[in-house]
């Protein structure tokens, strides 16, 4: 039934009438009101109708009226009861949600039917159930490892890496993975990279396990997701119901859900879409990991926590610590407001002890002592907390000592003892070190140890020593402080006594030396009388050099006797051969000098040499008196003898037993010092295969070659209880100014001349230092050395520069000069010795009295005699043959000259001898000889060689000769009469030349000894038959031989048979 109320809404007065509605209806409507009548303006009438349905269908009709303004109706909408539901919403929008946050929408869901009706939530897509269901809860697992650059909590949380997880899917207590497992024991040592990238990965695991927990407030708890709501409810008929749609997002991005409802009973669908967006929490760090790295136990460590606001209100920060870290770590301030838009540092102040590692379980590694332990601050207006994770490597920084207490006992004044002493760092941490508050007599060794730094279990080795500076007993203390605030004392105990030898140092320090130069120093000994004693005995000390052959170090003298008040001084001497370092070019005219074989060196035999006979005690010595060698034993022992055999086993044996002991000789000698000997070092090279150095492997770590040695010299004094310990620091460096010789020897040189050689300087330096040298002491300006060019500047890596030096001796004498040239920028002076020696030219002459016959010649023949010359001197000589004396006009009637040398002139080398070919050639004869002097003229002679050259010339071939009675020639030839009769021969002759008289045969006067009577000897002779002489325009006309005979004529009767000749007659073959 339903009333209707017809009201009349025009101005006047109206009326109305039911029209009889359709025949299909009419019989289900009745229709009943009471009458109105004429109706005045705004009257009403009430109509009811009663609706009594027949067939289960919907009816639509209308209720037709007439009014007095016109026909009208009444819509009538009568429907079977059924199910109409509709949906407030068709987008369910949520705006900037805050993670952690919740923001619920309400969805309102009516139906408009008369049945009730229940509805149901699906994916569109997959026409999955939407809603809250309960499921089991799956851990968040991501491949990726690396943190985001923006985060939920800070930028550097990232979700938790599979490899975290058990296989299983396991977790600890406290719903972690559980922590890597230790390595089993007995398992393979890794070496040091390996051990560091386990080390890395260990601690990476570390942190991502304390990232979980981080990552546990991000998680959705009973399967919830960012949006929650029912899967679906009940309406009523004709009523509405409301449907809760929650959005709680825990990450920062956006959400869309589209849903299909569906209702019981009703054939269509609905569909509403669900939008949300999240941004992150306002209070966030800016770095999720605060690492401490490597901390020492009981140290304060501070570290600044930044915390930012992206919000637009102030926000409180609240930091508390756990209980089990209340006391290793504190904030301060431990509460703060953070501005909108600004930023609040809170500071952290970490104090780690050794039990931090326990409290921290299971956020530690135990066998390294590295803690990941995760911390959070509150926000009360933000519903998530600010995570972070603090990390620290624990460490002791403690340093272990070797001793704590020494005891050097009795030290001479003067002198000092060491101990070794050994600083083991057990910390992870580099830290210095320093012995400080030292007293004189204690000192640390070596000096650059003093204060040092130790790295991280590194051990060092320093030597404590004792060095009394009076005769007492002393007890000392020793301070060793560390930056890690630790200190350590020690106690240092001897007695000082007075030496018997003192020596002004005990400590020297050669400067550098380059291979191939030396060093020289002294060291002074002397021993003082006692107070109130006037005499003393005298002391014999010897000083012992450690290994030689490796120190290069020479004590001279190093035995020697030292009076009572009397001063030794002691040289010492450091040199180094060519052959150590690295390879240097040649020097002039040696070769490559290398290291020698130190078997010759150290005088050790290619062979063992024999047994020695003091060696009888030995077994297998004993009886070994047999003289056969070893290899008369050798075939006795394989014929069956069973004696050879046995001794020539001894013999070998022993032979193998000395060899071993030679060996082991030899590898003492160059073995490396032993602490008592001394300390030797050498640098890194780049120079491979050079003993004493390793070739490099790193650039940077690569050096010039140098060797350095601190060698202990021990002095023995006789009968006076321990030695005085003597010490000598050497330094041998590379070679960098390079000098291609070190002595320059211009050997003999003749006085007045010049000899110059060349001196090769050159630069080895690696780097791009330019060396300028100069000879700064310079040479003496009046001796015979002198430099003729200039010094250049020697770049590296360029041709060597030339210097040119000059020898001009002008006395005898040998001379000797050393050239200092001087580098300012290796602060070093090259010294090349001088040498050279000023000699006059010395010739021998063959023969030595310089006397040459050329024997008789007939006129227009020649004859030839060699002469030799000989230079007996180092040097070329150069001689000339020039006359004594004026030439005496027309000898030869031509005008030519009867003699004749070939070469008269020449050159002759060290050593050689020159032949000259002396030629006498007469163009006539004559009584008297033919002579010429000649002077062997050699530029600065010291002794004078005259040649003679005598010659006869003959006009006929048959002559006659009396050795020593010679006729001379005449001082004037103007009065022939006058002649003597020893002279009438040589008149007739001149007169003949000037055509006054015929030619005459000449003669010869014999005188006999009134006393002796000796008889006297002539001779006959004949002229050569050689080739005539074509520059003599006549020559004689000569035989094979000739005959004669003597006659004998005398003035007077009486003097006939005084004389007699034998042979009287006789023939002379030519020559």
């Amino acid at each position: 039934v339903l009333n209707i109320k017809l009201t009349n809404g025009s101005l006047t007065f109206n009326n109305f009438k039911l029209l009889p509605m359709a025949d299909e209806v009419t019989d289900f409507f009745e229709i009943t009101y009471t009458k109105p009548g004429r109706m005045s303006a705004g009257t009403s009438c009430m109509l009811e109708i009663a609706f009594t349905p027949q067939v289960n269908e919907d009816i639509f009709a209308e209720l037709p009226m007439l009014a007095a303004t016109g026909p009208f109706s009444i819509p009538i909408k009568c429907t079977t009861k059924k199910v109409v539901p509709s949906i407030s919403h068709e987008h369910v929008t949520f705006d900037d949600v805050v993670m952690g946050e919740e923001a619920t929408v309400t969805l309102t869901i009516k139906n408009d039917g008369a049945l009730p009706t229940k509805y149901t939530f699906y994916d569109p897509e997959t026409m999955e159930p939407l809603g809250l269901k309960k499921q089991e809860v799956l851990p968040i697992a991501s491949p990726v490892k690396a943190p985001p650059t923006t985060g939920l909590l800070s930028p550097a949380l990232s979700p938790t890496p599979t490899a975290l997880l058990s296989p299983d899917g396991e977790t600890d207590d406290e719903g972690l993975a559980p922590a890597p497992a230790p390595l089993i024991e007995g398992e393979e040592e890794l070496d040091a990279e390996e051990e560091e990238q386990r080390q890395a990965l260990a601690e990476e695991q570390l942190v991502e396990k304390s990232y979980e927990v981080h990552r546990r407030c991000l998680q959705y708890k009973d399967g919830l997701t960012a949006l929650q709501y029912e899967g679906g409810g009940v309406v009523e008929g004709y009523s509405s119901t409301t449907h809760a749609i929650k959005f709680a997002p825990l990450r920062a991005g956006y959400e869309r859900q589209a849903v299909l409802v569906k209702f019981e009973g009703y054939d269509q669908d609905l569909e509403f879409t669900i939008l949300g967006s999240s941004i992150e929490v306002p209070i966030y760090l800016e770095e999720a990991l605060h690492d401490f790295r490597c901390v020492v136990h009981g140290k304060l460590y501070r570290k600044k926590l930044l915390i930012h606001n992206r919000g637009k209100i102030a926000m409180k920060c609240i930091a508390s610590v756990p209980p089990k870290y209340k006391d290793y770590i504190e904030y301060q301030p431990d509460m703060g407001f953070i501005q909108p838009g600004a930023s609040f540092e809170m500071g952290i102040k970490f104090r780690p002890q050794h039990e931090l590692v326990k409290a921290a379980s299971p956020f530690c590694l135990e066998d390294s002592d590295v803690v990941a332990i995760p911390l959070k601050l509150k926000c009360p207006d933000q519903k998530l907390p600010v995570w972070y994770t603090l990390k620290a490597r624990l460490t002791s920084g403690d340093i272990n000592f070797s001793a704590k207490t020494f005891e050097f006992g009795n030290c001479y004044v003067g002198e000092g003892l060491s101990m070794p002493l050994t600083l083991t760092n057990t910390s992870l941490l580099p830290q210095k070190y320093g012995f400080v508050q030292l007293k004189n007599e204690v000192d640390v060794q070596p000096e650059e140890e003093r204060i040092g730094i130790l790295l991280p279990k590194e051990s060092k080795l320093v030597q404590v020593v004792f060095k009394p500076r009076i005769a007492q007993v002393l007890e000392l203390p020793l301070v060793c402080k560390t930056t890690m605030n630790m200190t350590y004392n020690f106690t240092l105990k001897g007695v000082g006594i007075d030496p018997p030898l003192r020596f002004r140092q005990t400590v020297m320090q050669l400067a550098p030396c380059q291979p191939g130069d030396q060093q020289v120093a002294s060291f002074f000994c002397s021993h003082p009388l006692p107070k109130g004693h006037k005499r003393g005995v005298p002391r014999t000390f010897e000083i012992k050099v450690p290994k030689p052959h490796r120190s290069h170090i020479t004590v001279q003298p190093s035995v020697a006797v030292v009076g009572p008040g009397e001063t030794r001084r002691i040289e010492v001497t450091f040199a180094p051969p060519r052959w150590k370092g690295p390879k240097q070019p040649p020097l002039r005219d040696q070769p490559e000098i290398e290291e020698p074989d130190w078997k010759k060196v150290l005088g050790l035999p290619d062979e063992p040499p024999p047994p020695p006979v003091e060696e009888e005690e030995e077994p297998e010595d004993s009886g070994d008196d047999d003289d056969r060698t070893d290899d008369e034993l050798r075939e006795q022992a394989d014929g069956g003898d069973a004696t050879a055999l046995e001794l020539l086993e001894a013999r070998e044996a022993r032979t193998a037993r000395k060899a071993q002991e030679e060996e082991a000789r030899l590898a003492r000698e160059r073995a490396p010092p032993e602490p008592w000997e001394g300390t030797f070092e050498t640098s890194k090279h780049r120079v491979k295969g050079q003993e004493g150095y390793a070739p490099h492997t790193n650039d940077d770590d690569v050096e010039p070659w140098s060797e350095h040695g601190a060698w202990k010299l021990p002095c023995y004094v006789q009968d006076q209880g321990p030695p005085i310990m003597l010490e000598v620091h050497t330094t041998a460096v590379e070679r960098i100014l390079w000098c291609d010789c070190e002595r320059l020897d211009f050997g003999q040189l003749a006085v007045g001349q010049t000899k110059t050689l060349p001196l090769r300087l050159r630069n080895l330096s690696e780097d791009d230092t330019t060396l300028f040298v100069k000879n700064v002491a310079g040479l003496n300006a009046v001796g015979p050395f002198s430099v003729r060019n200039a010094l250049r500047p020697l770049p590296p890596k360029s041709p060597p520069h030339v210097c040119l030096v000059q020898f001009a001796p002008f006395t005898k004498g040998v001379r000797s000069e050393v050239l200092e040239l001087f580098c300012e920028q290796l602060g070093r002076t090259l010294r090349v010795q001088l040498r050279g020696e000023g000699v006059s030219p010395t010739l021998e002459l063959d023969p030595e009295d310089g006397k040459l016959d050329l024997g008789h010649v007939a006129a227009g023949r020649s004859s030839m005699k060699e002469l030799r010359i000989t230079n007996t001197s180092v040097f070329p000589l150069t001689y000339s043959l020039k006359p004594q004396k004026e030439p005496e006009p027309r000898e030869n009637r031509d005008g030519s000259a009867p003699f004749l040398c070939i070469p008269s002139e020449h050159t002759i080398p060290p050593g050689e001898t020159q032949v000259v070919e002396c030629k006498f050639r007469p163009d006539h004869g004559r009584a008297w000889p033919f002579t010429s002097e000649l002077h062997v003229e050699v530029p600065n002679e010291s002794k004078r060689h005259v040649l003679y050259l005598k010659g006869y010339g003959h006009d006929e071939q048959m002559y006659l000769a009396c050795p020593g009675k010679e006729v001379a020639q005449p001082d004037t030839l103007e009065d022939f009469n006058s002649l003597p009769a020893s002279e009438f021969d040589a008149g007739m002759e001149a007169a003949e030349a000037m055509g006054l008289a015929r030619r005459l045969v000449p003669r010869l006067a014999v005188k006999f000894d009134r006393e002796t009577n000796e008889p006297q000897t002539i001779f006959v002779g004949c002229c050569a038959n050689d080739a005539p002489d074509k520059s003599v325009a006549n020559p004689s006309t000569l035989s094979g031989n000739g005959a004669f005979e003597i006659a004998w004529a005398y003035d007077d009767a009486r003097f006939e048979g005084l004389f007699t000749a034998s042979p009287d007659k006789g023939s002379a073959s030519a020559g």
